[in-house]
């Protein structure tokens, strides 16, 4: 007599295999979206660095001022996800994920304007 496995037990391994794949599909997106929150807040850390650095430059060179918009873009945003149009900035992550900036030369600051800044904590 053969031994194999009846229809019953395949089909109660395919519903155990259902469940665990509908269970571990939305954890392993949502920690997608968690990794490239945390490029983004790294990217922010050098931006805001970049630009203090820039201007502690421009008093030793007696100028005093904050870099221009155009050297941001050139200098300090090498990443592919961004994109700018005058002092306003736009990091897509992913087509779900799509976060806006602004950046004030006179005062220097690069900031978060878009709904989900303060669900990320990005100022």
């Amino acid at each position: 007599m053969k031994k194999a496995f009846t229809m019953i037990e395949l089909i109660f391994v395919i519903i155990i295999l259902g469940v665990i794949a509908a269970v571990a599909i939305p954890k392993l997106l949502a920690s997608r979206e968690d990794a490239d929150i945390v490029v983004l807040k790294n990217e922010l850390a050098i931006i805001r660095t970049g630009i203090d650095g820039a201007y502690q430059e421009s008093i030793f060179a007696g100028k005093k001022a904050y870099p221009s918009t155009k050297d941001i873009s050139d200098k300090l945003l090498k990443n592919n996800k961004w994109s700018n149009s005058g002092n306003s900035f736009t990091y897509k992550a992913s087509p779900s994920l799509t976060i806006d900036f602004t950046y004030d030369e006179t005062s220097g600051i690069f900031r978060c304007v878009s709904a989900k800044c303060s669900q990320f904590n990005l100022n």
